[in-house]
């Protein structure tokens, strides 16, 4: 069996994306995909990542879980998604480092599903806004406690992703970035789902419903509807910029303290760190 593992991160519509693939439930489990609703495996696996670190797992711990999870349902691949997979909100930054139990995490993924083909999937976002919306309502006190001292400047996603990568060389990754996710949502129900380029699925604009005004959305569809072809990502931008909702679009940064000039550097240094991510060995990075 394929084992998909969603793993966030947190403030990139994960709960979100899980409700597109939900959508999908009945042309999924003709294609042997099975998308389980989070309450059957979240608790289940909390437990398990704390049994596990006690104790390895038992030699067949795995088909158990499966087979709790999928409740007599056949299938040959299963989506798992959740963003606490690599530990709460609360444990996503640390010292400027992003989710450092993301490496032991997903070894014991792969040695408690040992006789299934794993994959991770995950979304990155912008360090200045996920930082901004982490410290949210108390960044006076929770700033200087998740930077640890930091340079804002080294918060990369890159060295979270290497460090998996290392543990584990041969586990393939896919990532994308929240900020394309408008952009690409088709794609990437399509790629937790293991389908084809050209395959349809429901609910492609289910992000772009809550960016744009419903007369924007009215007239995308009806554009959409006579062109007759897919919505590019072009086109897309094009209708975000026409009829986006200011208050989806713009978000307050709660960073007391860091100017404008340091902000500008650190979008720079997120540029910068997804070609590095680009780079990493058997990860696909789904771009617009």
């Amino acid at each position: 069996m394929q084992v998909i593992i969603h793993t966030g991160a947190h403030f990139t519509e994960a709960d979100r994306l899980l409700k597109s693939l939900l959508r999908n439930t009945r042309q999924f489990h003709a294609n042997g995909i099975s998308v389980p609703g989070p309450g059957k495996y979240r608790v289940l696996l909390k437990e398990t990542f704390a049994a596990l670190r006690h104790a390895p797992p038992a030699e067949d711990a795995g088909e158990v879980l499966i087979d709790a999870i999928l409740d007599d349902e056949n299938a040959n691949r299963v989506i798992l998604s959740n963003p606490h997979f690599f530990g709460s909100a609360r444990y996503s930054l640390i010292d400027g480092d992003f989710y450092p139990q993301a490496p032991e995490r997903m070894k014991h993924l792969t040695r408690l599903f040992h006789d299934h083909d794993l994959e991770m999937f995950m979304s990155v976002r912008a360090p200045v806004t996920f930082l901004s919306t982490l410290v949210e309502p108390s960044p006076d006190t929770r700033l200087a406690d998740v930077m640890g001292g930091v340079n804002p400047l080294e918060m990369r996603w890159s060295d979270m992703l290497g460090r998996v990568r290392d543990q584990l060389p041969d586990l393939p990754i896919t990532v994308w970035c929240y900020e394309d996710a408008p952009l690409i949502w088709s794609r990437i129900i399509r790629a937790l789902a293991g389908l084809p380029d050209n395959t349809q699925v429901r609910g492609p604009f289910d992000l772009l419903t809550n960016l744009i005004s419903p007369e924007g959305m009215q007239e995308f569809l009806a554009t959409l509807r006579a062109s007759g072809g897919p919505a590019d990502p072009a086109f897309i931008t094009e209708t975000i910029l026409a009829h986006g909702l200011n208050e989806a679009l713009e978000q307050e940064l709660h960073l007391p303290g860091w100017s404008p000039e340091l902000i500008e550097d650190m979008q720079w240094a997120y540029e910068e760190d997804l070609e590095r991510i680009s780079r990493i060995p058997n990860l696909r990075l789904i771009e617009p």
